[in-house]
């Protein structure tokens, strides 16, 4: 009985080293193949990850949708290639209790300055800068600058 055991146990070891050493000689001759699939895993990973951000909408139709809802629009006007503004989407807006909380309390809005026009007159000096409007135009409150999530909230959750 102990032999029939060892000599299964060699015998599934000696495969397992041959399919081993065919999976390594495979993986190095389609190495290419494994980088792409690699790329389309990281793609996809990335992709699900952001399901869950922030659901931006064109100020025109915040404003009809202000009219229902009664909540404030949040604006956030950000240019193309702010380092900052990236960096809010990246570890605020992309945060699924964050969007959550956003779209809870507020109609987000992103302007980019580098194509839309802003409404209400608004001037900007530095991006990002958060205007936060009620419904009859009026800003209630800017809000200059990157920040974290919980820094975030507590500059904005008394805006209503």
């Amino acid at each position: 009985m102990i032999k029939s055991v060892l000599l299964f146990l060699t015998t599934s070891l000696s495969m397992y080293a041959v399919m081993l050493r065919t999976v390594l000689l495979f993986l190095t001759t389609s190495l290419s193949v494994y980088a792409v699939m690699a790329r389309v895993v990281l793609l996809f990973f990335v992709t699900s990850l952001s399901l869950h951000a922030v659901e931006w909408h064109r100020y025109e139709d915040a404003l009809k949708e202000q009219q229902v809802s009664n909540k404030p629009i949040m604006i956030d006007v950000v240019r193309t290639n702010c380092h900052y503004c990236s960096d809010m989407d990246r570890k605020v807006f992309d945060d699924k209790e964050m969007s959550v909380w956003i779209e809870k309390r507020f109609i987000p809005v992103k302007l980019n300055l580098d194509h839309d026009k802003l409404p209400l007159g608004i001037k900007v000096m530095f991006t990002p800068t958060f205007y936060f409007v009620n419904k009859e135009g009026k800003i209630l409150k800017r809000v200059p600058g990157s920040w974290d999530i919980q820094d975030f909230k507590d500059l904005t959750e008394m805006i209503k």
